[in-house]
């Protein structure tokens, strides 16, 4: 039996609608909580992202929490968020981690091309390989999570550069604000996964941050949302995305630039 929340509310899978609003809450109250006396934030174009119904934000990566946390407190509705966990090696760690994203109605993914980036991976063919097949089955797992969220009418956010230009563990980026990685397929290829289930072309925010530092750990964020895209037909996913990209690197420029 398939549950449909009421419209603009939230549903994480095994949990009601009172449990699901109060997770919600949590997260929102989590991330407010993280950001203050480090982050002035000044937002536009947030009425280009749409107040019910399904919805993919697609982000630049620039800060590991506060890219985040910026949009868990502007948007206006719950937002599923897909997590990369490779950052935290497999056993218990992993598993908590897991078992949190899931509390949270979050998917969770491998990135599929670490080893271009990691010299631990690049230098062990057989770790390669491993990593490799492991990073298939979540993929999958997260591919299917994701067209839920969005048949549920849900909004979701994705970061298709992977990595962000500051992280604590690893990124093969630098601080530059002007050091971006490929756009990965995936904020296309879900979209149009989900469409293929019988939903209406969905809705594919750009979103843009530039960052600048006022201390140590401290920033002003400039926060942009682009006008919605969307792919209609897999043979154009690869144009949408390379749009996808230019629209994201536009929106992250420096304000007046």
């Amino acid at each position: 039996m398939t549950t449909t929340p009421a419209q603009g509310g939230s549903l994480i899978p095994g949990a009601s609608a009172v449990a699901a609003r109060m997770a919600d809450r949590t997260i929102r109250l989590t991330a407010l909580g993280l950001m203050r006396g480090k982050v002035d934030l000044a937002v536009s174009g947030q009425d280009n992202v749409p107040r019910t119904g399904p919805v993919v934000l697609a982000a630049r990566h620039y800060h590991h929490l506060f890219d985040g946390t910026s949009l868990l407190t502007t948007i206006g509705r719950p937002l599923r968020v897909m997590v990369a966990l490779d950052w935290v090696d497999a056993g218990p760690r992993r598993r908590i981690a897991e078992r949190m994203c899931a509390m949270a109605g979050w998917p969770v993914v491998l990135r599929p091309d670490a080893e271009l980036y990691r010299p631990d991976l690049a230098a062990d063919p057989v770790r390669t390989a491993t990593y490799q097949r492991e990073t298939t089955g979540y993929l999958k797992r997260a591919a299917g999570q994701s067209v839920e969220i969005l048949r549920r009418g849900e909004a979701m956010l994705m970061f298709p550069e992977g990595y962000p230009n500051i992280d604590p563990s690893f990124t093969p980026k630098s601080e530059r604000t002007d050091d971006f990685l490929r756009t990965l397929p995936g904020a296309v290829r879900i979209p149009l996964l989900a469409q293929s289930t019988g939903l209406a072309p969905i809705p594919i925010v750009p979103v843009g941050f530039h960052y600048r530092r006022t201390g140590h750990d401290a920033w002003h964020i400039q926060l942009r949302f682009g006008e919605a895209m969307y792919a209609r037909e897999r043979g154009a996913a690869d144009r949408a995305v390379e749009e996808l990209g230019t629209a994201i690197h536009a929106l992250s420029r420096e304000p007046n630039s």
